[in-house]
Parts: structure tokens; sequence; C-alpha cells
């Protein structure tokens, strides 16, 4: 046995495999409306999730189970909408996922003013898509 010879060697199969095609900034624009398009019915029922949520706490109703539905939406919200590239309503909605804990008192003005932001910028074509 040589001492001095390698023990192991690299394999040319543990190398990541070159990207089958690469996306331009228009094609990268495309895809990111299409998805937009294609999740926004359901970024939207969970921001109506939300909403309740935050309704029912507006009006003095502290039911644990809207609150909790409310906040796991707004967890999926603070997460997914970055990714769109919403990141005020991101931002937003992890606020609200925060405010929503049981024994938090998130204030109601600063729910309702959060959840406004939320929408505002959702409303819009998501960065870089485009018009």
């Amino acid at each position: 046995m040589d001492m001095h010879a390698p023990t192991s060697t690299i394999s040319s199969g543990s190398r990541s495999p070159a990207p089958s095609r690469v996306i331009d900034g228009d094609g990268e624009a495309e895809m990111l409306r299409r998805l937009w398009k294609r999740h926004r019915e359901d970024v939207a029922r969970r921001v109506d999730v939300l909403a309740r949520a935050v309704a029912a706490l507006h009006e003095g109703h502290g039911d644990p189970v809207i609150a909790r539905e409310g906040q796991a939406a707004a967890h999926t919200l603070a997460g997914s909408l970055g990714m769109f590239g919403f990141r005020e309503a991101g931002e937003a909605a992890a606020d609200l996922e925060r405010k929503l804990e049981p024994g938090h008192d998130g204030g109601s003005a600063d729910l309702c003013d959060a959840l406004a932001l939320l929408r505002a910028d959702i409303e819009r074509e998501p960065p870089g898509a485009g018009g």
C-alpha cells in the first residue's frame, strides 16, 4: 500500500449539475407573474382569515380559535409573501402573528394598521414583475 497515494477521490457525481437553462430577467419576471397569479387566491383566503381574527379582537371578541386561525394564516403569509417580493406585507404579517399570540395585548388599532398595510402592499404587482 502506497502511503502517499490519495485515500479518497471526489467523484464527478458529487458536483451539482449545471442548470438546464438560464432564466433571464424577463423570464424571471414572467415566472414570478405566473406564480403570483396561481397563488393570489390562496393568499386572499389567508388574508380573509387574518382579517376575521383582527376584527374579532377589535370588536372585543377574544375567541381563541379565531385568534389561532388568524395567527396560522399570518405565519403562512409572513413566510410566503416575501417570496413574491412583498417585503412590507411579509413584515406586517409577522407583526400580526406576534400580536395574535395568546396573552399578547396587540392593541386593536395596531392590528388594523398592520392589516391595512399588508392589504395595500399585495394589491400591486409583485416587485420585479413589471406591468
